[in-house]
């Protein structure tokens, strides 16, 4: 019998293969899995991979994983207990051993874990390395949290500038939350220059990728800007995303 559970519709017309190659699951950890798959809205029923005298597993993970049920995923439903109790502790352990492997997603979260002590000890300096490394390969939400443990001071002296730098980078790359925090620097003149239009440019981005909030800011801030400046602004805005969209 294989490692691979495949989740397959009745009509054969979609295969999701879960691999538990290279674990320690349990057969009935790998039975939670496959019940939290099949609880999920519109699941596919379940059985088992064809082929029973198929050679075992080799050593490594095997690399047909589905990329909408890996083990990122599943260590984000241990995480958080989504059908399951939360089990922090071994959601470090799989965010640790995946990001140990490259995966930019595992070290975010992982960074996260260590910055907070959650299901690992509180570890600030390890916490931001991991942080980083998943920013350096083009992440958004390490930027803004990279952001945030600068803009608190987090373990270390505040510094606003610094963060500025690390929501321009989440809001250039997209990140609606990044351009909102972006935008609120610029409004308040906190490590970046005080200028309503680069704040309006930023909360003007986020309002159209759809965040409530710099919706709310952005609508305030526009009685304060002349006709002339705020069509200006919002052209600029236009001719950004034009040029990301060509990126």
């Amino acid at each position: 019998m294989t490692d691979d559970l495949i989740f397959a519709k009745p009509d054969g017309t979609s295969r999701i293969a879960v691999s538990l190659c290279g674990t320690r699951l349990a057969p009935l950890a790998a039975l939670v899995t496959a019940l939290l798959v099949l609880a999920l809205p519109g699941a596919p029923a379940a059985r088992p991979a064809a082929g029973a005298g198929a050679a075992p597993c080799p050593a490594r993970p095997c690399a047909a994983v589905a990329a909408v049920f890996d083990r990122w995923h599943a260590a984000r439903r241990i995480r958080y207990g989504y059908g399951m109790t939360a089990k922090p502790e071994q959601a470090a352990r799989w965010y640790r051993r995946e990001a140990r492997r490259g995966d930019a997603r595992a070290m975010h979260n992982y960074g996260l874990m260590l910055v907070r002590g959650l299901g690992v000890p509180r570890d600030l300096a390890a916490g931001r390395a991991w942080l980083f490394r998943s920013f350096a390969r083009g992440g958004t939400e390490p930027a803004l949290a990279l952001g945030a443990l600068a803009r608190s001071g987090t373990g270390q002296p505040p510094d606003l500038a610094r963060a500025g730098a690390f929501y321009r980078a989440g809001a250039e790359r997209g990140d609606a939350r990044a351009m909102h925090a972006l935008g609120n620097l610029h409004a308040a003149g906190t490590g970046l220059p005080k200028s309503a239009r680069e704040a309006y440019f930023w909360y003007h981005l986020a309002a159209g990728l759809g965040l409530a909030e710099a919706r709310l800011v952005r609508d305030a801030l526009r009685a304060a800007l002349p006709l002339g400046a705020r069509g200006e602004i919002e052209a600029r805005a236009e001719r950004w995303k034009a040029r990301r969209g060509r990126d």
